[in-house]
Parts: structure tokens; sequence; C-alpha cells
């Protein structure tokens, strides 16, 4: 029975040692490299789609893809979010969305850009 108790109380102290060590702060900080939280959602409760990007924000446009719809219902796919006609992500905002390609604003200036056809 006294071993059971040493082996129970030695246990016991390395279960806690473990559990200070796991617990103590090593000055590790998350770093998002600019991910949006998964925890923040994209649309709110009536539907309508969240500029999760600081308004601003100096970004580089990636055109990676354009759904086209003739009666104005155009979205384009940029650095993998879906945006419409005067949305904006950073400091782009979407002036016209066309069958190949966009008209977008950045700074004040009116920029096209072209999308590029696979072969």
């Amino acid at each position: 029975m006294y071993y059971m108790r040493l082996i129970f109380v030695v246990l016991l102290i390395i279960a806690v040692g473990i559990a200070d060590v796991m617990a103590q702060d090593n000055g590790t900080i998350y770093d998002s490299a600019k991910k949006r939280d998964p925890f923040i959602p994209y649309v709110t409760n009536d539907g309508q789609l969240i500029n999760i990007r600081e308004e601003g924000e100096d970004i580089n446009i990636n055109l990676e893809g354009i759904f086209y719809d003739k009666d104005g219902q155009s979205m384009v796919i940029i650095n993998g979010e879906i945006l419409r006609k005067n949305d904006t992500i950073g400091n782009i905002k979407i002036v016209e969305v066309k069958r190949d390609g966009i008209v977008y604003s950045k700074k004040g200036e009116i920029y096209t850009l072209s999308a590029k056809k696979e072969d």
C-alpha cells in the first residue's frame, strides 16, 4: 500500500510539473500573416457581405475570376474574396465588372485590369 501511495504522489508531482510548463507563456505570438480571422463571419444576418480588411490598406490586386452577368449582378474574385461593383478591398474600389476584366479605382485614379486567358 505504501508503494501505491508513493507512485501516486510521484505521478501527481510529474503531472503538476507538466501542466505548469504547458501553462507558461513562452512569448509565442500568433502571426495571422494578414489572413482573416476564421471566427469572424463573412456575412451579416441580413445577407450583406462584410469587408474585413481595414479601409485604405494598401494591397496587391490578384484577379482570380469573373462571374459576368449582363443584368448587373456580376462578381469578381480578388485575392480570394468575392466582390461586386462598388465594393472595396483595402484601398481598391471596384468601379465596373466587365466580361473580360474590371475597372477599379486606387487612390483616386482609375485603372483597368484584364483577365488573363489560360491556354
